[in-house]
């Protein structure tokens, strides 16, 4: 009499290569999916982490092909890090890192003039810009659609560009400045008009 056994092997879980270390960027506001992909026997559990916490479904986070596939929407530039898979089965574990960067398009917030709104001749004058966006924005200054030299002697940028001060206004100094931030997903400016008045 022939007898037959079924033998049930665990085999440890595996993450497909092509998983492993991705880099992903995504613009503020728009969503971003990553996938971690696990093999074994029996077939692997994924549980995902941001840093240290787990990630469970919420409003902007969900899974789908049972938990191989993350989805976060309207993305925020704290969404940005390390999110690991963890693929577990009775026969083991084992993770894939992936990273996030989240780009911001530069925007200006605010820009004028910093003190007193009527400067006269051979005062010094500051005209600010405050910037937002990721990465940094490099800020670039303009006077009547003419870039001005950071190296100009009377024009100084400081603060990263934020602020551009001119020593010993002079009445040609008059014109409209216009602050310019531009990073690799966009660019925004805005205009301050400036009237250096005689003594």
């Amino acid at each position: 009499m022939l007898q037959f056994w079924n033998f049930l092997f665990a085999v440890p879980p595996t993450i497909n290569v092509s998983s492993h270390g991705l880099h992903r960027v995504a613009l503020q506001n728009t969503e971003i999916n990553i996938d971690c992909f696990a093999t074994g026997v029996p077939q692997p559990r994924v549980i995902w982490y941001k840093g240290s916490q787990m990630l469970i479904p919420g409003p902007r986070v969900s899974f789908a092909n049972d938990g191989a596939s993350l989805k976060i929407s309207h993305t925020l530039p704290s969404d940005a890090g390390k999110y690991t898979c963890l693929a577990v089965n009775e026969a083991g574990d084992t993770e894939a890192e992936h990273f996030v960067k989240i780009y911001v398009p530069p925007r200006i917030e605010k820009a004028a003039l910093q003190g007193t709104p009527d400067p006269v001749v051979n005062q010094s004058v500051r005209i600010s810009c405050e910037v937002h966006g990721l990465p940094f924005p490099q800020v670039s200054w303009y006077k009547n659609g003419i870039q001005i030299d950071q190296h100009e002697k009377r024009f100084i940028y400081s603060g990263g560009g934020k602020f551009l001060d001119i020593l010993n206004a002079q009445s040609s100094d008059s014109g409209t400045y216009t602050c310019k931030a531009k990073n690799i997903v966009g660019e925004h400016e805005k205009n301050v008009n400036l009237a250096v008045s005689g003594v």
